[in-house]
């Protein structure tokens, strides 16, 4: 049985964690710090290919915060 997931509980699916993600990689890579820029490349990788699997779509349209 398919789990169903709620469109209130995550009403911008991913996303914003997907934003956040990006975020700290930058962070780390402008900082020279290797070890947090690929955590946080494996953030964005994993979270987006939530949104796929859940969503089915990679991202969502308009401004998310």
């Amino acid at each position: 049985m398919n789990k169903q997931y709620s469109s209130s509980k995550y009403q911008y699916g991913y996303q914003p964690k997907i934003n956040y993600w990006k975020y700290k990689w930058n962070q780390a890579i402008e900082m020279g710090n290797v070890e947090g820029a690929l955590h946080a490349e494996w953030k964005v990788e994993y979270f987006t290919q939530r949104q796929m699997e859940v969503y089915g779509h990679h991202m969502v349209v308009g401004n998310v915060i």
